[in-house]
């Protein structure tokens, strides 16, 4: 075989591998190994199909199990909920109740109520009996899954119109409690607490990122309303176990998996809406801050704050497969029983940053948040539920205990531990009464390139002033 055939081919191919190389070099690298990370992505969801995992919002529906026939409490709620909306003026349409009543904050726990505040609560309360009737009916049932046809625009636009009507139930059932002490009525406020504790439980079967978030910010209002009521009368041991009943099921329904479900949809139906920080924050200039002083004080004011945007990037498909797989690994730990289930998610989402770029870490931040909060509502609720057994104690005992043990096994099975990894319950008893609190080691985050971000209230506390201490 002539010689010069084989220099021609050898040359060709070294031609062909030089301009690989180059052509390598000269493209982006992403480029290059996206087409195969979109292949491992469809492989990843096809996977999670085939295991049953739920991969959009309208298949998260369906694990939640259909109540026995009658037991359904979806139905008193909308009808709840068309009286409140239909009771309400245009103007304050969009205020909670405890708002347009005209105050924002709670006394301090055994205050007395102002006179005119007391008589707007009480009018209040007597235009809303009928919705309070169908929330304190819902609150009997043993069930409650809201049918959604997902299929349907307009349908699930109805599910993000009643999520902040549940919350604004729920603030009217604090309100009820907080009456319902100051008149001397102790168990009916209990029994109030607990149907709003029931209704935030309720408002975690929408399956939707804004339903999870409303019903943390519930059982805060309620817990909130709860510590307040208790100062001013005790209930009886019945209604203590009742509303412990209540607390003990939001508990055990772990929300964080739920959560985390609905955001994993969101991520693999809507990638569009997550982003990653590219850089620090636009910072103004010298011209930019000369100007701001040189303006009136009236537009200088707290209300004249101009947004700070970070440079940001849509994901790219690594970041999308980095971030899917992340979230089935953190809910395969939500998935453990409560109280493993928030620490184990939590070891692995801080192992997980600890080996990603900087780049990928900003797409955690929402999972942070939501571990974070997820372990305070937690902690607030274990908090609650321990500070219920110590009143039982007392009213048995006619003391408190010196200690949490003692409650077992009369009033607890065991001592519970708190929610976050590696810290247990504190009990300590006050001149005023005493308080049960919880507290969790700070996730550091460096998430915005070089600028740590700090999670500082990492703690829970539910205290309990007694009348007798006053």
């Amino acid at each position: 075989m002539p010689r010069e055939p084989r220099k021609r081919r050898r040359r060709i191919v070294l031609a062909i591998v030089c301009g690989a190389v180059a052509l390598t070099a000269w493209v982006p690298f992403h480029v290059v190994w996206d087409p195969l990370t979109r292949l491992r992505l469809a492989w990843d969801m096809a996977l999670l199909r085939i295991t049953g995992e739920p991969v959009r919002v309208e298949h998260l529906a369906k694990l939640y199990p259909e109540p026995p026939a009658g037991e359904n409490a979806a139905e008193l709620y909308r009808r709840a909920q068309r009286l409140l909306w239909a009771s309400q003026d245009e103007d304050l349409h969009a205020r909670p109740p405890r708002q347009r009543l005209g105050y924002r904050e709670l006394l301090a726990p055994g205050a007395e109520l102002p006179a005119k505040m007391l008589a707007d609560i009480r009018e209040y309360l007597k235009s809303q009996q009928e919705p309070l009737n169908l929330l304190h009916e819902a609150a009997t049932k043993t069930g409650c899954r809201f049918d959604i046809e997902w299929s349907r625009y307009l349908s699930a636009n109805w599910a993000m119109g009643v999520v902040p009507s549940l919350q604004d139930s729920a603030s009217l059932l604090a309100l009820e409690a907080a009456e319902r002490a100051v008149s001397g009525r102790p168990d009916e406020a209990a029994d109030a607490a607990s149907a709003g504790l029931r209704l935030a439980d309720a408002l975690r079967r929408i399956p939707l990122w804004d339903a999870q978030d409303r019903a943390t910010e519930c059982e805060g209002t309620i817990l909130d309303h709860l510590e307040w009521a208790l100062a001013l009368g005790l209930p009886s041991p019945d209604a203590l176990l009742r509303l412990e009943e209540a607390i003990g099921q939001n508990l055990d329904r772990q929300p964080l998996e739920k959560w985390l479900l609905t955001f994993r949809c969101m991520v693999i139906c809507e990638p569009a809406l997550f982003y990653v920080f590219t850089g620090p924050s636009d910072s103004p200039g010298p011209a930019e801050r000369l100007r701001r002083r040189l303006e009136p004080a009236k537009r200088r004011s707290n209300t004249y704050r101009p947004f700070l945007r970070h440079p940001r990037r849509s994901l790219t498909p690594r970041e999308w497969l980095f971030l899917t797989k992340m979230l089935n690994a953190c809910i395969a730990a939500a998935r453990k029983l409560y109280p493993e289930a928030l620490p184990a998610a939590e070891r692995i989402a801080c192992a997980r940053l600890a080996e990603t770029t900087k780049g990928r870490r900003s797409c955690m931040w929402d999972v942070l948040v939501m571990i974070d909060r997820a372990q305070v509502a937690a902690g607030r609720l274990e908090c609650a539920r321990t500070a219920l057994a110590v009143l039982r104690y007392r009213a048995t005992h006619g003391k408190l205990p010196e200690k949490l043990d003692n409650l077992v096994p009369e009033f607890l099975q065991s001592v519970p531990p708190g929610p976050f990894a590696g810290e247990a319950l504190l009990y300590g008893r006050e001149p005023w009464g005493f308080g049960v609190s919880c507290s969790g080691a700070p996730i550091v985050a460096d998430l915005l390139h070089g600028r740590p971000v700090q999670y500082f209230h990492r703690s829970a506390r539910f205290n309990v002033t007694l009348p007798s201490a006053q």
